[in-house]
């Protein structure tokens, strides 16, 4: 039996976050096409809210550098495609969390995170950030935001010059049972008509950027055959092991690209944790040190080559290939003698 909201946190954030009582019809479908006898299972679980924190213990070690890897889970929310191209930016004594841009355009978007309430302090902050940072765009995230700070964001809306866009997004945490953390992104205050304004540029933009991976796939294979099987999206996973436990995500985005190790989705981290511990010394001999982040990935490599940079493509491929290679290497090592 497959339960697609535990294995599966792409498609189960779809329901959880717009849809819960779908997420229970969706089990209950999922156990009737296994051909279960549904009324014979008498097991529920609801879904239920756990602290942020529990997820991610630490906001800026923990929660913003797994958001800026994962700021697809974002843009799902304020339907924008977004790329993170800076964490943690100093502006005067602060530091801004996350430095995005709407992909297609130069428009920047100033993301700052709260795993708590909204306080007037990061308010302040914000504006601070805008002069600082040449941004017009700003999304703020907390665990719950006061009346008086989804006040202050209507205004800005209403009163700010053409081309300001302010979010307010509350960020949770969910799971079902005992089920791995699925995250939620439900946005309280938003400007209006900003998905007619960006919207169509950024959906042009998704397009485009998803026929441009697309090509760089195909090119990969075609100097690669077999590697991976065909993609259109930002990452390609390839198991390390024989049973899957173990994945390298190659990925590509406009600036960057590189690798990590993760465990599948809907895997319980524990299990990869421990298996990182046990083969750290053949790990770190072989790719240095590596510090997991929140979100479960280990060692990960990377190359300034950007994506969009066509004439560079053969180098970017056989660096990743010669990447590749060493992990199938280590891990071949390892699981025949493990």
């Amino acid at each position: 039996m497959s339960s697609y909201a535990h294995q599966d946190p792409p498609l189960a954030r779809r329901y959880v976050a717009h849809r819960p009582v779908r997420v229970l019809l969706w089990y209950v479908r999922d156990l009737t096409d296994s051909g279960l006898d549904f009324l014979a299972y008498k097991h529920f679980a609801k879904l239920s809210d756990a602290p942020p924190r529990d997820a991610w213990p630490n906001e800026a070690r923990d929660f913003t550098p797994w958001l800026s890897k994962n700021i697809d889970y974002l843009s799902e929310a304020i339907g924008i495609e977004l790329e993170a191209t800076e964490i943690e930016v100093a502006v005067d004594s602060f530091s801004a969390d996350i430095i995005a841009k709407a992909v297609g355009t130069e428009d920047r978007v100033l993301i700052e995170n709260q795993l708590e309430g909204s306080d007037h302090r990061h308010l302040g902050q914000i504006l601070t950030y805008l002069a600082g940072l040449d941004a017009k765009c700003v999304v703020w995230i907390a665990r719950h935001f006061q009346e008086a700070h989804r006040s202050a964001i209507r205004w800005l809306n209403e009163n700010t010059g053409e081309g300001f866009a302010f979010f307010a997004v509350r960020v949770r945490v969910v799971r079902i049972g005992d089920s791995p953390f699925a995250p939620v992104f439900e946005v309280v205050e938003k400007p209006n008509a900003w998905e007619q304004a960006l919207g169509g540029r950024a959906n042009e933009a998704e397009a485009e950027l998803t026929r441009v991976r697309q090509r760089f796939w195909d090119s990969y294979l075609a100097k690669h055959p077999g590697t991976f099987p065909l993609a259109r999206t930002s990452s390609v996973w390839i198991p390390m092991l024989s049973d899957g436990s173990v994945v390298l995500s190659l990925y590509v985005a406009s600036r960057t690209c590189g690798m990590f190790l993760r465990g599948p989705r809907g895997a319980d981290p524990q299990g990869l944790d421990e298996f990182m511990a046990r083969h750290a010394k053949v790990l770190e001999a072989a790719f240095g040190p590596s510090q997991p982040s929140s979100g479960g990935y280990y060692y990960t490599t990377a190359t300034d080559i950007p994506l969009r940079e066509e004439n560079r493509w053969d180098e970017l491929i056989e660096w990743m290939e010669s990447q590749r290679s060493r992990f199938v290497e280590v891990f071949g090592a390892i699981e025949s003698g493990r």
